[in-house]
C-alpha cells in the first residue's frame, strides 16, 4: 500500500470515529438541561433556583454564537479541553454549593448553571462544526449533523432515564460530583481523539 493510501485511509477512519465520540459529547450535555430539575425535591428551599434554573442554563447554551465562532477558528484539542474545565468548574462546585439555602447560595448556584451552559454549547457547537467539517457538504454532513442534533434534543431524556435507573441512591451532591468527572474525561479524551480531517 502506497503512502498516499495510507494516509487517505487514516483520514477515513479518523473521519468516522468522530461521529459515535462527538455524539457522546452531544449526548453529554443531558444534564446541563436537567439542572433546575434536580432541586425539585427540596422545593421549599431552592424555590429561586427552580423558578430562574432553566433561564440561567438557557443563558449559558445560547452563547453558542461565542462558542460557534470560537469552534471555527481554535483547534479542536483547545475546545473540548475548555469544556471539560468549565464542566469541572460547574459540577464539583454545584455538588458543594447544593447543600446551603439562602440568597448567596442561590445566586451561585443560577451562575455555575449559566457555567454549566455555556461548557455544554462549546462542546456540542465544536462537535457540530467538526462532523460538518469532517464530512463535507454531502448527503453523509446533512445525515450525521441531523441524527448528532436529534440527540442533542433527547439528552436531557437520556440523562433522566440513566440518573433514574443508576443513579437512584445517589445524594444530590454525588450525582453531580460524578457528572462532572465523566463531563471533563470525556470532553478530555475528545480533545485528544477528535480532529477536523480534510479528505
Amino acid at each position: 500500500m502506497s503512502d498516499d493510501s495510507k494516509e487517505i485511509s487514516r483520514k477515513i477512519f479518523l473521519k468516522w470515529v468522530s461521529v459515535p465520540i462527538c455524539i457522546l459529547v452531544i449526548s453529554l450535555t443531558g444534564p446541563t438541561f436537567d439542572l433546575p430539575d434536580q432541586f425539585i425535591p427540596r422545593k421549599a428551599t431552592m424555590q429561586p433556583v427552580i423558578s430562574f434554573g432553566l433561564a440561567a442554563v438557557y443563558i449559558g447554551l445560547y452563547s453558542g454564537i461565542i462558542a460557534g465562532i470560537l469552534a471555527d477558528n481554535i483547534s479542536n484539542i483547545v475546545l473540548y479541553f475548555i469544556s471539560g474545565i468549565l464542566s469541572l468548574c460547574a459540577y464539583i462546585p454545584l455538588s458543594f454549593a447544593c447543600e446551603f439555602d439562602g440568597t448567596s447560595a442561590h445566586v451561585g448556584i443560577l451562575g455555575l448553571f449559566a457555567i454549566a451552559g455555556f461548557a455544554g454549547s462549546l462542546g456540542v457547537m465544536t462537535s457540530i462544526i467538526t462532523l460538518a467539517k469532517n464530512f463535507g457538504s454531502g448527503k453523509a454532513s446533512i445525515l450525521i449533523v441531523t441524527i448528532a442534533m436529534t440527540y442533542f434534543k433527547i439528552a436531557y431524556i437520556m440523562d433522566d432515564a440513566f440518573h433514574t435507573g443508576f443513579l437512584g441512591d445517589f445524594s444530590l451532591s454525588n450525582y453531580f460530583l460524578l457528572v462532572g468527572l465523566i463531563m471533563f474525561v470525556v470532553l478530555n479524551a475528545a480533545a485528544l481523539s477528535i480532529y477536523q480531517i480534510d479528505v
